[in-house]
């Protein structure tokens, strides 16, 4: 899996059973842009609930979701604990590279990254952050290869029975 992870194509494939289908790691297909258009896609949520204190570390408590409005039933949820580091080495580092300084600064000038070394108000901070990272990604404003990235940085899970069922809908309206 980590293999087809480094290519393009498989980085594409990846996404398909979220719903989500791209042309490359750069272009959104044009079936997931109708359906950005029409308010219909999968949608990524990321949300910061909490942080626990575990041998000395700060882990923080995110809770994921890949949803489709439309679609009744049709919602992933799962948690995923991550420290601040991998956070930001996993993810922040990669989307910035991603996004290119410009694309970053207009994504997310008005919710900046957690400081280095866990400071008071990190939590709020990294709350606005994942807004802001959802909203690229949901918005398609941001690559595919961002959303890939996020989703397999938050461990989502391909293989849920939810996933599926919003994959299928996605394919079958495709070949309607």
């Amino acid at each position: 899996d980590l293999a087809s992870a480094s290519s393009s194509a498989g980085r594409c494939a990846y996404l398909v059973p979220f719903g989500l289908t791209a042309e490359s790691d750069t272009v959104w297909s044009s079936r997931h842009l109708a359906r950005i258009q029409a308010e219909a896609q999968p949608l990524v949520e990321v949300v910061l609930r909490e942080h626990e204190e575990l041998e000395g570390h700060t882990w923080y408590v995110l809770d994921c979701a890949v949803w489709r409005p439309s679609i009744d039933f049709a919602r992933a949820d799962w948690r995923c604990h991550r420290r601040l580091t991998h956070l930001r080495e996993g993810l922040h580092d990669p989307v910035k590279e991603i996004l290119g300084s410009g694309s970053y600064a207009e994504h997310f000038a008005q919710t900046p990254f957690a400081s280095h070394g866990g400071l008071s108000g990190t939590s709020a901070r990294l709350r606005g952050w994942f807004q802001s990272l959802s909203r690229c990604i949901n918005t398609g404003s941001g690559p595919p290869s961002l959303a890939a990235l996020t989703l397999r940085f938050l461990g989502a899970p391909s293989r849920d029975p939810a996933i599926i069922a919003i994959g299928r809908s996605c394919e079958e309206e495709d070949n309607s």
